[in-house]
């Protein structure tokens, strides 16, 4: 939902009053950054009650279908530290069902949305390309998550 543009350092902060404001405790670092105006007004909640629902560890995805790492320990196979955040499994910040948000590790989140952020980051460089060669027609689509320019 477009906004105000205001960012959040961390999903992983409940929404209640009784959380510690971000910089409190070490939690300072970035750890995902976000726009929250991209999200829907009640992200905070809805990302909380899927965390508390997962029993605040990993969901897994079908590459680690066995992730169960849990919020804030040492993940058992990269050492860092869990961070838990919620995946919009179709990519679609603005589909909040329950049904397609999944509590995830940050190694389980970057891997299930590689393909979309190669997908877009192969869309950002066509665009950039296209842009700054004004012989290529402007109607020049775009190559899909598929392949093309890379």
């Amino acid at each position: 939902m477009p906004g105000s543009g205001a960012h959040v350092t961390s999903l992983a902060l409940p929404a209640s009053t009784d959380a510690p404001p971000v910089g409190a405790g070490g939690l300072e670092r970035e750890l995902m950054p976000m726009n929250l105006a991209d999200y829907h007004f009640d992200w905070r909640n809805i990302s909380r009650q899927i965390r508390e629902q997962a029993g605040q560890c990993c969901e897994g995805t079908p590459r680690y279908p066995n992730c169960r790492a849990a919020n804030g320990t040492v993940h058992p196979d990269t050492g860092s530290k869990v961070v838990l955040t919620v995946a919009h499994m179709d990519h679609n910040k603005a589909n909040n069902d329950p049904a397609n948000l999944r509590a995830l590790c940050q190694r389980c989140h970057l891997d299930w949305d590689m393909d979309h952020h190669m997908a877009n980051a192969r869309r950002t460089r066509w665009e950039r390309k296209v842009a700054d060669n004004p012989a290529l027609p402007l109607d020049t689509a775009a190559p899909d998550a598929g392949g093309g320019e890379g």
